[in-house]
């Protein structure tokens, strides 16, 4: 979890809270180049947390880029 992996892996790391996940998995590790988010997106706390305490090059949610 140091460096990007170039390859099919999809770690999963679990959390308490989205403020959690968001400042111990996103914003220390700097920029991260994309992030997805599964769950409910229609008023869901959560993913307006994501939107506005995070900044990458890409959110995706409900989906994958491929």
């Amino acid at each position: 979890m140091k460096e990007e992996i170039f390859g099919p892996v999809l770690p999963i790391i679990s959390y308490q809270s989205i403020d959690e996940a968001i400042n111990k998995h996103i914003l220390k590790k700097g920029k991260p180049l994309s992030i997805y988010f599964f769950g409910n997106i229609f008023n869901n706390q959560n993913y307006k947390d994501v939107l506005e305490k995070t900044s990458s090059g890409n959110v995706t949610a409900n989906d994958i880029l491929s």
